[in-house]
């Protein structure tokens, strides 16, 4: 079978089909099959929040036990109540949703941020020892993300080294940004038992130096790895010759082809089995000019990342032989996607 459609399937039926998966079982082709992947199950979101929140993940908790505390007190209570119809709400469809990922959870953070902000004002006021206890557990889990960021950002150093980049500015950023994060995270600590305001203003801003600091650095060279555009772009003019069929394709390498290289291609679905084999035989000696895009499983893990070696193009492809096809180009991202662009066998 081959479908002919956009490669990254942004059609109406498609759009529809995403709409309606998300939240049931839809009786359609597997590729509008969208309750398949991500999948939920009730209570997952509850499940996952602590990690959604992180890591302001107790002051949520401060913030919502001062709330029920003050609950029956001569207190406006309006801005508690406007937080949470901000927030549980979209929890809770959330939860009754077939698929869940982390990112659906954001329409409901704003709500959150506020219930955060009236206890932050609250506890100016008047600071007990629980709001204490969950400053300072915050600066600790702030400690921990410094020392994780930080060995991200020099593991990831040792690994590109050989990369052609601008080390001296990579080392200056990271190293700066992690010292200050450490700095005020202590400062953090030190202020949680008197000065409240102090306290997460260094928070705050400890995050902050996270961020512009090493997680910048990591996140641009992380980016680097995976540049899909470079090879989109590179398929598009080595493909020039003639028409485009991309074997098993996934959905990443159908945008990826829909936004750099082409509007529109065949498509071959996957499994790549003995049946598709023979279509992909067929669709050569029909058009021998074609060309086949296939994403090659594997790639460098472990050690390998360490080494610059990875598994071999043609050993992972062994089936391409009984296809009559040969690899015209192949394409590696560093500790990324492979891919490899296939022809006839002449």
């Amino acid at each position: 079978m081959v479908v002919r459609e956009p490669a990254s399937g942004n059609d109406v039926r498609d759009l529809r089909g995403r709409l309606a998966g998300g939240f049931a079982a839809v009786d359609a082709p597997p590729e509008l099959q969208y309750a398949t992947g991500h999948r939920n199950f009730p209570g997952k979101y509850l499940l996952e929040l602590p990690m959604y929140l992180f890591p302001w993940t107790l002051l949520v908790i401060a913030a919502l036990a001062r709330a029920w505390q003050r609950r029956n007190a001569d207190h406006d209570n309006r801005s508690v109540r406007f937080a949470l119809a901000a927030s549980v709400p979209s929890l809770l469809v959330l939860s009754m949703a077939a698929t869940a990922r982390n990112v659906y959870f954001a329409p409901a953070l704003p709500g959150i941020a506020l219930l955060v902000a009236g206890w932050a004002q609250q506890i100016q006021q008047k600071l007990d020892r629980w709001d204490v206890r969950a400053l300072r557990l915050t600066a600790a889990l702030m400690l921990v993300v410094a020392a994780v960021v930080i060995a991200a950002a020099g593991l990831i150093a040792v690994i590109s080294w050989v990369d052609p980049d601008n080390h001296a500015a990579y080392i200056v950023i990271s190293s700066l940004g992690g010292a200050a994060a450490i700095g005020l995270t202590l400062a953090a600590w030190t202020a949680a038992r008197d000065r409240a305001a102090r306290a997460l203003g260094c928070l705050l801003l400890a995050y902050c130096a996270l961020l512009i600091g090493p997680a910048s650095q990591v996140y641009r060279q992380v980016d680097r790895w995976q540049d899909l555009a470079k090879i989109g772009v590179a398929v598009k003019h080595d493909a020039a010759g003639g028409p485009l069929i991309l074997l098993a394709p996934d959905e990443t390498t159908r945008a990826m082809i829909d936004m750099y290289a082409r509007t529109s291609v065949d498509r071959v679905p996957g499994p790549i089995d003995a049946a598709v084999i023979d279509r992909v035989r067929t669709l050569a000696a029909a058009a021998p000019d074609s060309f086949f895009l296939v994403l090659v499983p594997g790639g460098a893990r472990g050690l390998d990342l360490l080494s610059g070696r990875e598994p071999s193009v043609e050993a992972a492809l062994p089936w391409r032989q009984s296809a009559g096809l040969e690899i015209a180009k192949s394409y590696s991202l560093p500790h990324g996607r492979r891919y490899a662009l296939l022809k006839l066998k002449r």
